[in-house]
């Protein structure tokens, strides 16, 4: 007879304070309470650690030990006024996890993200805004091989987002446009270009063939035009067309592998994120 036993813990504390308004409960209703249209401040915030852990021993359904820890710390402070609007919050998140008796502790999460928004009446409905947005992480974050081997591929203001957006002030509805974001010209390709590379990528056992009956009728080039984007935001992709070929099937051999698919995805999203603009 196999012996099961499994133990899973889970402790979470956190802190909420709001000054000038109450609050019941201040980790559902933050958001709401930073929305209050009162004059004058308001101000608040949660802080928040979540403790996880799940021991196995001789389990039959399977599974690993882990452990992992999550911390929230977030703040707003906002000021109204008969005409004017002023809202600001900051946003820390950082969590880390262990799997198994060999693996190290991982990053899960790992934010940094400061909002400013300014509002103020102009005529009518129209208002004067301008928008400030920071966005970085506060440790190194790595594509892991293994616990001895892992590649640095970000880290604290790298990437960083800096975004400032004047509305109505300097260049009124001149962004209230439509905006195309897709593929390098370099990077349109055929259908059949795209395939044989998925088949490369993959190996020896990947086969392809074009079929032989008719087919409904498409045009032959469908091509999103990107230029006013690249001209006017200075925007283009981050990854180039072989790179999203090759991180398609790296996922999808992780997947038909068995491998840990948390891994691989939060290791994409790193790379993507942590790469050059």
């Amino acid at each position: 007879m196999i012996k099961k036993t499994g133990i899973t813990l889970f402790i979470s504390v956190s802190l909420a304070v709001c000054v000038s308004g109450q609050v019941t409960d201040a980790e559902k209703h933050l958001r709401a309470v930073s929305a209050d249209t009162t004059l004058g401040w308001k101000k608040g915030g949660i802080f928040s650690v979540t403790l996880s852990q799940t021991a196995l021993k001789n389990w039959a359904a399977g599974g690993q030990n882990s452990v992992a820890v999550n911390g929230i710390f977030s703040l707003f402070a906002n000021l109204r006024g008969e005409k004017s609007s002023w809202d600001n919050s900051l946003d820390l998140g950082y969590g880390i996890m262990k799997q198994g008796k060999n693996e190290d502790f991982r990053k899960t999460d790992d934010k940094i993200d400061f909002l400013s928004k300014y509002g103020r009446q102009a005529f009518g409905k129209f208002k004067y805004a301008a928008r400030l947005n920071f966005k970085t992480q506060m440790q190194p974050g790595y594509n892991y091989i293994d616990n001895d081997n892992k590649n640095k591929i970000s880290d604290f203001l790298s990437p960083g987002y800096l975004t400032l957006a004047q509305k109505l002030v300097e260049e009124g509805d001149a962004w209230a446009e439509g905006w195309n974001f897709g593929p390098a010209d370099s990077d349109a390709k055929t259908v059949a270009w795209v395939v044989e590379q998925l088949a490369t990528a993959w190996g020896p056992d990947a086969r392809w063939a074009v079929a032989a009956e008719a087919q409904v009728h498409e045009a032959r080039i469908l091509k999103l035009d990107c230029g006013k984007a690249r001209a006017r935001l200075g925007w283009h992709p981050r990854w180039d067309l072989d790179k999203a070929l090759d991180s398609i099937i790296e996922w999808t051999q992780s997947y038909r592998s068995g491998d840990n698919l948390q891994k691989v995805c939060l290791g994409q999203i790193a790379e993507f994120t942590g790469a050059s603009t």
